[in-house]
This record gives C-alpha cells, structure tokens and sequence, in this order.
C-alpha cells in the first residue's frame, strides 16, 4: 500500500471503524491480495520497488506479536523485510506459530523468555530459523520512523535492525521502501555510460536559437527570414511561372519579311 493511499484513507477509515479494527483489517487486506492474488509478483511491480541490499538480508525487518503474525509473515517481505521476529512465544503458542511459518518467504526469528523450559525451545526451534532466548545485543529495535537511523545501524556488519510496530503504524508499510531507497541512492560513477552521455550533454550546450543556421550563425533556411528569390520576384511570394512562345519556322519557297531598322 503506498504512502498516498494509506495516509488519507487511514484517518478516515479509523473514525469509522476503530483504530483497530481498521489496523487489522488493512493488514488482512493485504495478506489476501498477497498470498490469494499473486500479490507478491506484480506488487513490487507496480509500485516500483526497490531491490534490497544483499548485506541486508535476514537482518532488515521487524517485530510483530503473534496475534498478526500470519498476515505480517505474508505482507512485510513484499514491502522489502527480510526478517520478521515473533514474540513473546509460549508454549501454548506452538499451534499458531506452526500456522503461521508455514508459507513464509522470509526469515523468521522467534523470542521466548529467558526462563522459557526445554519443551518450548524444542517445540519452537523446528517451527522457525532461529529461537533468541531473552534478549540479543546484536538486535536493534526502532521506535522512530527516522530513516537516516535506519540506515546507519544497517550499516554495522552483523547488526539485525527490527522496526517495533508502532513505527510502522505511524510511517505506513511503504517506509521499508523509503530506508532501501535512501540507503541505495548513488551517483553514476564517473566512467559509467549515463556518467558520460550527461557530460556530453552539457558540453554541447542548448540548442541553435530560432531562425539562426547552427553552422555559420547567419539566418537558417526555413526559418523566420523568408528565402530570397529572384530578381524581378518579390520575397515571400510564389515565383511565377514564364511561357515559353513556340518558334516556327518559315514554310519553303517563302522569304520571310523584313525586319524594319
């Protein structure tokens, strides 16, 4: 859902329903169009998205609880997440972790409690690609919708940066595309053909003014001037066409007269 549609329409939609209640069902809305339509072909298609980084891969994403797990699972690797994590996760949640892993197209990372006993780590560990007992220092989470944070803890090797939920409530799904986005912004390098095709444009300059000849700088052909004619025609006008008299020639026997002096 891009920004221009979900900003407007979130507000509106909210005092109508709920806040929640829109949340959720915008959020469902987008799972069916996902996992029931294709969505996940044509999607990145029509909205352009951009590719992500293979540096980020399984460590640009976010956390969601396991109430919205499923359609989260479905929705956020299409806007650009590589990793989603679930939590918290207790034993009693094995059945609805099961369903909700298993059509995922990205990484997903489980969290149980510290505590957490030895048949929830072994009920959870197949279900996921990864269990985070407690707390991990490689983990960062966002709860800001700056951009340029994001960026930046991405760009320390090793360092997983999850976006909380109320991030992507406030700055809508389409803000994994705005930090990919700025983080792959580049300037054509300067040997690189579109590097070249745009110093020669600019050498070159704009175009020859109206009325003018490129070549010499006088007046061009065609242009505002009109095109001399010959003498005797009046510029401008069409040149008028001279009959020719046919000449004859005298019949035998018969002088022809005299021309007169």
């Amino acid at each position: 859902m891009p920004d221009w549609t979900y900003h407007p329409v979130a507000p509106l939609a909210s005092r109508v329903l709920g806040r929640r209640r829109t949340r959720l069902w915008a959020l469902r809305f987008l799972a069916v169009l996902v996992s029931g339509f294709g969505g996940s072909r044509w999607i990145p298609v029509v909205f352009d998205h951009p590719a992500v980084p293979p540096q980020w891969r399984g460590r640009f994403g976010a956390t969601v609880p396991l109430a919205v797990a499923r359609d989260a699972i479905a929705v956020l690797p299409v806007q650009g997440a590589t990793v989603i994590e679930v939590c918290p996760v207790a034993l009693g949640d094995l059945g609805a972790l099961a369903s909700a892993t298993a059509a995922r197209r990205c990484a997903v990372v489980a969290r149980v409690p510290a505590d957490a006993p030895p048949e929830l780590l072994t009920g959870v560990a197949p279900l996921v690609d990864r269990v985070i007992v407690g707390t991990d220092p490689g983990v960062r989470y966002l709860v800001q919708q700056d951009v340029a944070a994001a960026v930046t803890a991405l760009a320390e090797p090793g360092t997983v940066v999850l976006a909380r939920p109320s991030v992507l409530l406030d700055a809508g799904p389409a803000w994994f595309n705005r930090v990919i986005e700025a983080a792959t912004r580049r300037r054509p390098r300067s040997g690189s053909p579109r590097c070249r095709r745009i110093r020669s444009a600019g050498r070159a300059g704009p175009g020859p003014a109206r009325g003018r000849d490129p070549d010499r700088g006088g007046p061009r052909r065609g242009g505002d001037r009109p095109r001399a004619g010959p003498a005797g025609v009046r510029p401008g006008l069409p040149r008028r066409r001279h009959r020719r008299t046919a000449r004859t020639e005298p019949e035998p026997g018969r002088v022809p007269a005299a021309r007169p002096d």
